[in-house]
């Protein structure tokens, strides 16, 4: 399942930091360097600071000290967790065939287990899921082995896992994906995105983005993009409307990633050899 660690833009930007720069900074990676490095982002050193201690009493980083310097790391929790979402991220919206089979869910659950549901419906929403009647879910892409790890996630024990053809016209099951997961927002936010990014990857391909403005984008289009499978059913193609935008968005996120990257990394050294001096 996908999910967002933190609401909070300076905690997102640090475990974005720590996790996609991994072989440029240390593991343990001193206070004084993050709370550098977050400059280039317009977050002051106080708001640094908060992060972090906020970051490490959620258990997602791990503070060691030595003397008076304080230096942190992802825990293991976290790094596992970051793994997994971000090869979610990255396979997000791939041009995979699709064999035509959905999977159905159909669970019931007692009003004195409400809490249960309320686990089991952001687990199924997580995959892509959405509700087609009362009780009864279902998803295109997810695999019966994920419903599976859903339900039991939820403890959730009266339920029914089905993958296979749908008989007949599946414009109602279409009108119920577009109606619980708002399409027409979703396909605006990927325009947006797409108007957003395109002229950043133009600048990039012609060498035009200094490294503390690359290592800055980098990680903002990756906080763009990686809303979009929490918000995206990832339907396949045929089942989309016309010029569905989620591709020329995959495109343009992917190229900013790529285009970007030696330049960042060449500003995150910099400013860990500056802070450590």
């Amino acid at each position: 399942m996908l999910r967002q660690p933190t609401e909070s833009l300076p905690q997102r930007v640090l475990v974005t930091l720590m996790a996609d720069y991994k072989d440029t900074i240390q593991h343990s990676v001193p206070a004084s360097v993050l709370t550098a490095v977050l400059l280039d982002f317009d977050i002051t050193p106080e708001a640094a600071r908060t992060a972090l201690s906020r970051l490490g009493k959620k258990g997602i980083l791990e503070r060691t000290k030595s003397g008076r310097s304080a230096a942190y790391s992802l825990s293991d929790d976290a790094l596992k967790m970051v793994d997994e979402d971000m090869t979610r991220i990255f396979t997000f919206g791939e041009q995979n065939s699709w064999d035509g089979h959905w999977t159905l869910v159909a669970f019931s659950i007692a009003e004195r287990d409400r809490a249960k549901r309320y686990v089991l419906r952001t687990q199924l929403r997580a995959l892509g899921f959405a509700p087609l009647y009362d009780g009864v879910w279902g998803c295109a892409h997810a695999t019966v082995d994920q419903a599976q790890a859903a339900l039991a996630d939820a403890g959730v024990d009266d339920a029914l896992v089905i993958r296979g053809d749908i008989a007949g016209d599946v414009s109602s099951i279409m009108s119920q994906f577009k109606q619980s997961w708002q399409l027409d927002e979703v396909a605006t936010k990927y325009q947006d995105f797409i108007l957003s990014v395109t002229p950043l990857v133009e600048r990039a391909r012609s060498g035009r983005v200094a490294p503390a403005e690359a290592l800055v984008a980098r990680t903002r289009v990756m906080d763009a993009w990686r809303v979009f499978p929490r918000i995206d059913p990832d339907l396949p193609e045929l089942l989309l409307p016309a010029e569905w935008p989620r591709a020329q968005a995959r495109t343009c996120f992917m190229e900013a990633w790529t285009l970007l990257r030696d330049a960042a990394e060449l500003r995150l050294k910099v400013l860990v050899e500056d802070t450590g001096r």
